[in-house]
């Protein structure tokens, strides 16, 4: 999955990535951690597994 930073790549339109940003985090909350996602670092794993 790509980064938010890349998803005007995906999407095309930079105007259209921001509208759908603002979307999903209208009456959210954010809470930023600082640490790395189990999720994420999972999805990584399974995507491009350590070559030995």
């Amino acid at each position: 999955m790509p980064a938010p930073d890349e998803w005007d790549k995906t999407f095309g339109d930079a105007r259209l990535c921001a509208a759908i940003a603002d979307r999903i985090t209208f009456r959210c909350t954010l809470i930023q951690t600082g640490t790395e996602s189990y999720r994420y670092q999972a999805t990584q794993e399974s995507l491009f597994p350590a070559q030995s």
